[in-house]
């Protein structure tokens, strides 16, 4: 690569400027490894120009586009796998959620409980410890997290919740596709 430039523009002769295209014919007059060079493009373009283009061979079309309908479906059958995974997931947390509510309003279930059945009071004191504790733990945590996260949580759930059921719409009424 003697001569970078203008073997760059060899390649690029049809699009060149006419000053670039000027400055390359006068090069190409007096180096003879530019020259060859832009002999042999001329005589690669001129056998492409020749070339025949090749026939799509039969079914190659049906072929390219079940392959393609199977990549579909396979996307597809991923996306609502995990859809289905993430809803699962949203919808353990909100258990959980309400598990922990559940845990918190505990100490007056068994105190009322304990009214009632008197041999049982010690479950309701450690049950109620636990139970405490928990609402401590709960009440400090919601009293630092601000409201409008809390919304923005709620929504996110919402939007989550939404999309599940739409999952579940979705597959119960798809059509059965002819293989």
């Amino acid at each position: 690569m003697a001569h970078p430039r203008f073997e760059q523009w060899v390649f690029e002769r049809k699009r060149l400027e006419a000053s670039k295209a000027a400055e390359l014919e006068a090069h190409l007059e007096t180096c003879e490894a530019c020259r060859n060079l832009a002999t042999g493009w001329q005589g690669v373009e001129a056998e492409l120009r020749r070339g025949r283009q090749l026939e799509v061979p039969a079914g190659f079309v049906r072929r390219f586009q079940s392959r393609l309908n199977m990549e579909r479906n396979r996307r597809r059958a991923r996306l609502a796998l995990l859809v289905l995974a993430s809803m699962s997931l949203t919808l353990m947390a909100g258990v959980g959620l309400a598990l922990a509510e559940l845990i918190t309003r505990l100490p007056t279930i068994v105190a009322w409980i304990l009214k009632t059945i008197e041999q049982f009071r010690w479950v309701g004191e450690l049950l109620g410890v636990v139970g405490d504790f928990l609402r401590v733990l709960l009440e400090s945590l919601a009293g630092n997290i601000p409201a409008l996260l809390w919304l923005a949580v709620s929504a996110l759930f919402s939007a989550l919740s939404f999309a599940w059921l739409l999952s579940f719409y979705r597959l119960g009424y798809r059509r059965v596709e002819k293989e």
